[in-house]
C-alpha cells in the first residue's frame, strides 16, 4: 500500500498544474487584450455617410429677407442652410447602440445688406437629391459685430407663419449662449438681459 503524497508534493503538483495552466491562458489572454486595443472590428470607426452631388446648373432660389432693431450693434448677418439626407438608409450606424449617426452639410450663403436690411439668397436645388434624399430648408443664422457673435439661431420653414414672416427677439452676451426667441418672450427677455434686440425675417420662396 503506498504512503499517501506528503503536503510538500501534494502543493507542488498543485503548483504545476496552476503554471500550467497559465501558459496556456497567456495567449488567449494575449489576445484578448490585444482585442480591447485593437477593437477587433467592434470600436472600428465606421464607414462615413455619403457626400451630396453638388448641382452644376442650380435654378431655384429663396430669398430670406432679416430685419434688425435699429440700435441693436448688428453690423453683419451670416446665414448658412443645412441640408440632411431624408433615407435614414444611408446613415452610419454606431458601432455599440446600433443608433443612426445622422450627417449634416452646412452651407455659407451669400448675404447681401439692402438699404437697412439684410437678403440672404438661399439656393434650393444646390444638391442632387440621389438615393439618400438629399434636402435643405434650415437655416442657420448669426447676428455679428465685427467679428463677434451678438446672437444666433437655428430656424426651419415650420416656424415661419402662412405669410412667410417669423418674428423674434434675441439675446446678447454675456447671456450664455446668446439666442433668439420667439417674439411673445420679450417682454420677459428685456426684463432679465439688456442689449435684447427684435429680428423680422421675411421667407420668400
Amino acid at each position: 500500500m503506498q504512503n499517501p503524497p506528503s503536503a510538500e508534493a501534494f502543493y507542488s503538483k498543485v503548483t504545476h498544474a496552476s503554471r500550467t495552466s497559465l501558459q496556456w491562458l497567456r495567449p488567449s489572454l494575449l489576445v484578448v487584450m490585444a482585442c480591447a486595443l485593437q477593437a477587433c472590428g467592434f470600436w472600428s470607426t465606421p464607414p462615413p455617410a455619403p457626400n451630396p452631388t453638388p448641382n452644376p446648373y442650380p435654378q431655384k432660389t429663396s430669398h430670406l429677407k432679416i430685419s434688425v432693431q435699429d440700435g441693436s450693434n448688428v453690423n453683419n448677418v451670416e446665414v448658412v442652410s443645412l441640408w440632411t439626407f431624408g433615407d435614414i438608409g444611408c446613415a452610419p450606424r454606431n458601432q455599440v447602440s446600433g443608433a443612426a449617426m445622422a450627417k449634416q452639410v452646412n452651407v455659407t450663403e451669400h448675404v447681401e445688406k439692402v438699404g437697412p436690411d439684410y437678403v440672404a439668397t438661399i439656393v434650393d436645388d444646390r444638391f442632387f437629391p440621389d438615393k439618400c434624399r438629399w434636402r435643405g430648408g434650415a437655416y442657420g443664422i448669426r447676428f455679428m459685430h465685427d467679428n463677434l457673435v451678438l446672437s444666433s439661431t437655428g430656424v426651419g420653414p415650420n416656424q415661419f407663419d402662412a405669410s412667410g414672416k417669423l418674428e423674434l427677439t434675441c439675446t446678447v452676451p454675456p447671456d450664455d449662449p446668446p439666442t433668439c426667441f420667439l417674439r411673445n418672450k420679450e417682454v420677459f427677455l428685456r426684463s432679465h438681459f439688456h442689449g435684447v434686440f427684435n429680428v423680422t425675417m421675411e421667407l420668400k420662396k
